[in-house]
């Protein structure tokens, strides 16, 4: 037999027996091939997580009716809602291959990575330094019970193992705060501001009682939240703070059951430069939680120093004047219904405005001028706020009269005692109108003043 034949039908003796082995030999477990889910949990029941490296402490995030916070440590940051929710779409959805027991020994544990879940189930997993090539093993253990190695394709050591949870903080000063601020106050030594918000709208409280600026005070609350924290955990500073800001907001727990109303408070004291270049302060952080009921002790949430964005603070005016209302009325002019000037009583009709009751007939007012006086009250800025400590502009005095509004239901929306209106005529200028009410005084110039001087004159 010539040798050329020979050994081609040796090569395929060759083939065909090697082809046979592979077919004929018996499949690995299907455990071994496919990656099976891993954990049994849904992303929207894992409450809590927790961080360990070996030597270290831990830190640890939970979830709360509000979000994301830090747990157990000094301070309850907030914790950057987004990553949290993809940290946890990726442990719920991780999935893996048993590590074979022939195959290497895998690196050491990096870190430690515990989650629990609102069943009450906890899930511990052992996160491995990544090897050349890019495997990824973790040890996997539920409720304390034996380790299992799995290899897995998420990249949780880059995660959890690089950055850390506290890479996961909000860097806001005001970032975990319940709702919005219900009462604010901004203290230094020109003195101190207080603003509450009633019935929903804001009210300056000190130094003087008055409807505040609704646009200064969101201003101002603007300013505030972007307060950015630009180094975490300094050390606490020395000496007295130069200022201090608290805000409080009001919240509901209704974890036990029955809804339990809450204040939460924040006081952010400010102290110097923290660096050369001045801008960055220092402020020390601090946050309690009361129940609202009477004889209730405040909880201390805890207490931080770091260093701060000083630009936001530097756009917020401590001057009270700058968060009074503008208007006499909140509203426009429309919303008043009625007038009462000099104790005669003027009602809106289809017609105009006419003497309601028993008043004279001769008591009716100018063609416009009641329109103009519910314009002044209700819709004409102030040109100028004066408070109980500034002195009014020098002029003439030509006599003033006492003003009080209601609106279609008869309900007085003036304030107590009405609005004194003045007018004065200063030297070389246009008359003005001063109006007093609440402690403060608002100046108007323009064709009011004549409206005025009609009431005026009526009013002897």
């Amino acid at each position: 037999m010539p040798a050329r034949p020979a050994i081609l039908a040796l090569l395929v003796a060759i083939a065909l027996a090697v082809g046979s082995i592979w077919l004929l030999a018996p499949p690995p477990p299907e455990a071994d091939r496919v990656p099976r889910s891993l954990l049994e949990v849904d992303a929207a029941a894992i409450t809590a997580l927790e961080l360990s490296r070996p030597g270290g402490a831990a830190a640890r995030i939970e979830r709360g009716p509000l979000g994301w916070s830090m747990a157990g440590g000094t301070y309850p940051w907030a914790i950057d809602e987004t990553r949290a929710r993809a940290a946890t779409r990726i442990l719920a959805d991780l999935r893996g291959r048993p590590l074979a027991d022939a195959e290497e020994e895998p690196p050491p544990v990096a870190a430690t990575i515990t989650l629990g879940d609102a069943a009450g189930r906890s899930f511990a997993i052992g996160v491995r330094e990544p090897v050349v090539g890019g495997r990824r093993v973790v040890d996997l253990s539920m409720d304390g019970a034996p380790a299992e190695r799995f290899v897995v394709d998420e990249p949780l050591y880059e995660l959890f193992a690089v950055s850390g949870l506290d890479a996961w903080r909000v860097p806001l000063a005001l970032a975990g705060l319940p709702g919005r601020p219900s009462r604010v106050a901004l203290e230094s030594a020109s003195g101190r501001l207080e603003f509450a918000r009633v019935d929903g709208r804001w009210a300056l409280r000190t130094p003087v009682a008055v409807r505040a600026d609704e646009a200064a005070v969101d201003a101002l609350l603007a300013s505030l939240a972007e307060l950015r924290i630009e180094r975490f955990e300094l050390p606490p500073p020395e000496g007295e703070a130069s200022a201090r800001i608290t805000l409080e907001t009001d919240a509901v727990d209704r974890s036990g059951g029955e809804p339990t109303r809450l204040v939460e408070r924040l006081a952010i004291a400010l102290h110097g430069a923290a660096d050369t270049t001045g801008t960055r302060l220092v402020a020390g952080l601090g946050r309690t939680r009361e129940v609202r009921a009477a004889g209730a002790e405040p909880v201390d949430l805890g207490a931080a120093t770091v260093a701060v964005d000083a630009a936001p603070l530097a756009t917020i005016s401590l001057a009270p004047r700058a968060f009074v209302a503008r208007t006499a009325l909140d509203g426009d002019a429309s919303l008043v219904a009625a007038l009462t000037v000099g104790g005669v009583r003027y009602e809106r009709t289809s017609a105009g405005w006419a003497p309601s009751g028993e008043a004279d007939d001769d008591a009716a007012a100018p063609p416009g001028a009641l329109e103009t006086v519910a314009r002044l009250l209700a819709e004409a800025p102030a040109t100028r706020v004066l408070m109980p400590d500034q002195s009014p502009p020098e002029g003439r005095l030509i006599g003033s009269v006492v003003v009080s509004a209601e609106d279609a239901g008869g309900t007085t929306i003036s304030p107590v005692g009405g609005i004194r209106a003045i007018v004065l005529e200063p030297s070389g200028g246009d008359a003005l109108v001063l109006l007093q009410s609440e402690g403060v005084t608002r100046q108007h110039s323009g064709n009011a003043a004549a409206a005025i001087r009609w009431a005026i004159d009526e009013d002897g």
